[in-house]
Parts: structure tokens; sequence; C-alpha cells
């Protein structure tokens, strides 16, 4: 993999990134609720 390439998949993922965050760019802070991960992993791993 050269340094063009990487550097291609680096702004991709910098504006993928970016993307996803312009929902709550503006959003006056705590006015947006969070859901915790808690017990995502145990699904995971039991095969479920």
């Amino acid at each position: 993999m050269g340094l063009p390439r990487t550097v291609r998949d680096c702004v991709y993922g910098m504006a993928v990134g970016d993307a996803l965050g312009v929902p709550y760019e503006f959003m006056p802070r705590g006015s947006f609720t969070r859901n915790d991960m808690t017990g995502h992993l145990q699904k995971c791993s039991s095969g479920h």
C-alpha cells in the first residue's frame, strides 16, 4: 500500500467521521441522549 492510497483513505475516513457528527454538531450540550454499550460484548461472544 503506497502513501497516496493511505492519504486517500485518511481523507475518506475524516469525511465520513465529519458527516456522521453533523446531526449533533450545533445542538446544545445535554439536548440529546446517548446509549451505553454495556452488555453488547456478551451478546456477540455468545453467538446470538
